[in-house]
């Protein structure tokens, strides 16, 4: 069963429901907004020619070290005769030109009245952030409300599918359970072979991987390449005979032999560790070692 048929939709999460989730949630749920000051420096507005060239670098220097120094912005724009914007209440999601893509880096340094100089490679940023304001935003915001119910659905989700979890282990789920919730979700019970633990048609191979060490009637939650969750029931196991003359029998038989020396020399390393107190010459060992390069 496909669980995405299961679980309740974004769209069905009431008011109330939504009201609850935000007044539990207040603290995690405040969003910043900053306002800032910055003026947008190159070579042509700060020396009068395209050039990067050593004056151009000689004045960026000057300006950081009258940062450094404290010198307000106002008097570095009037100084360096810079025009300067302003942006107020300025968020994250609020970036819709990807020519100011350094908001975001303003934004991630927002300090109140801190005045800094931000290279972006074929420009600088002088900037200061003038306020910064952490509430919660409105419940009727498009935005703010469309990211509660994911919240919310994400939450229920989990939720459902770990007691689904807790269930299958603790051996209360059962196979009327299994056609209820297919019956009451209205999802189908599709019916699937899997060919080998190699065959990802249907499940990740972590997923297949897992399948392969359930057992007949076991249910089991597995995941696809999209992430996509499956309430599963092993209905039958499947055994092939290898015929002796065909080409894996040879390949099985080779591993199988190894996985038995391997086994066998591990348990014998164990039995002479038990028995004796085992010593190893350092010397001897790196001599024999450059024996066998």
């Amino acid at each position: 069963i496909k669980l995405e048929n299961v679980y309740k939709k974004k769209e069905n999460f009431s008011n109330e429901e939504i009201v609850t989730f935000i007044d539990k949630n207040k603290e995690g749920l405040k969003e910043k907004s900053i306002n800032f000051t910055y003026a947008k420096i190159t070579p042509k507005n700060l020396i009068g020619i395209n050039e990067f060239n050593n004056l151009f670098f000689e004045k960026i220097d000057e300006i950081e070290n009258e940062i450094s120094n404290q010198v307000n912005i106002e008097n570095l724009l009037k100084k360096y005769d810079l025009k300067s914007f302003k942006k107020e209440n300025f968020k994250l999601n609020n970036i819709t030109d990807e020519n100011n893509i350094f908001y975001k880096k303003i934004y991630k340094n927002a300090e109140i009245n801190k005045i800094e100089l931000l290279d972006e490679n074929d420009f600088y940023i002088l900037y200061e952030i003038t306020k910064v304001e952490e509430k919660l935003p409105n419940i009727n915001d498009e935005n703010f409300n469309l990211k509660v119910k994911n919240m919310l659905f994400n939450k229920t989700k989990f939720e459902f599918n770990n007691n689904l979890i807790k269930n299958i282990n603790d051996e209360k789920f059962t196979q009327s359970d299994f056609e209820k919730l297919a019956n009451t979700s209205l999802s189908e019970i599709e019916n699937i072979e899997i060919s080998s633990i190699n065959d990802t048609a249907k499940f990740s191979i972590e997923g297949v991987k897992f399948l392969y060490t359930l057992s007949k009637n076991d249910f089991a939650l597995v995941g696809d390449k999209d992430k996509n969750i499956y309430l599963i029931k092993i209905t039958n196991i499947y055994g092939t005979d290898i015929s002796k003359n065909s080409d894996n029998f040879s390949l099985y038989k080779k591993q199988t032999n190894i996985k038995i020396i391997e086994s066998i020399n591990n348990s014998y390393n164990i039995f002479l560790n038990n028995k004796y107190k085992v010593k190893v010459n350092d010397q001897t060992l790196e001599r024999v070692k450059n024996y066998f390069q």
